[in-house]
């Protein structure tokens, strides 16, 4: 809960977040949700932050599915699960979410649960989130940068091309699903 020139008061917020999320509204649910993770007026509890999360997530929230592909990565509340992780990352990367976009582009360039490592793929998400006014552009450019350096000019070619399918609005799922199932080996 946020307000301009009013300070942060959580255990009011919740008060006010709390009814509206059990009538099912989804911004609520992701306030609470994110509170439990937090633990901002709230004791922190994973699991009661995914209880409130998952239905935000499956009504098509970026926000809830950045979080609960985050809970998923870290094993925090649900067992680790990459998979799952990245399921959720997409879903709300697709949306344009820059911490979910920042994350699958570290999952595919260390391997966690992807079908591929692809430098490729993290240098083309990286590269247009270094391009956006998202707060994680700073960590973009940096993993980015440090990919320059070890990819090869065939590769670098290949990620300034999937940065472009990618950036196009509503085209993110649909290049990178594209460039996955053209290079699997």
């Amino acid at each position: 809960y946020t307000g301009e020139g009013v300070p942060q008061d959580y255990k009011e917020a919740i008060k006010w977040f709390r009814p509206a999320a059990e009538k099912g509204f989804a911004n609520a649910q992701v306030a609470i949700g994110c509170m439990y993770v937090t633990g901002e007026g709230v004791p922190q509890d994973y699991k009661e932050a995914m209880k409130w999360l998952r239905p935000a997530a499956e009504k098509g929230f970026a926000n809830a599915q950045a979080a609960i592909g985050f809970m998923y990565y870290t094993g925090e509340g649900v067992p680790q699960d990459y998979k799952e992780a990245i399921k959720w990352f997409r879903l709300a990367a697709d949306q344009g979410n820059p911490v979910a976009q920042f994350s699958l582009g570290a999952m595919y360039r260390y391997d966690h649960g992807t079908s591929f490592k692809s430098n490729v793929i993290a240098y083309a998400i990286w590269n247009v989130l270094a391009s956006s006014d998202s707060p994680d552009k700073n960590r973009a450019k940096e993993g980015r940068n440090e990919l320059l350096s070890i990819m090869s000019d065939k590769e670098i070619e290949e990620g300034q091309i999937l940065s472009h399918d990618i950036s196009k609005t509503g085209n993110f799922l649909k290049a990178l699903t594209t460039y996955i199932e053209k290079n699997k080996k």
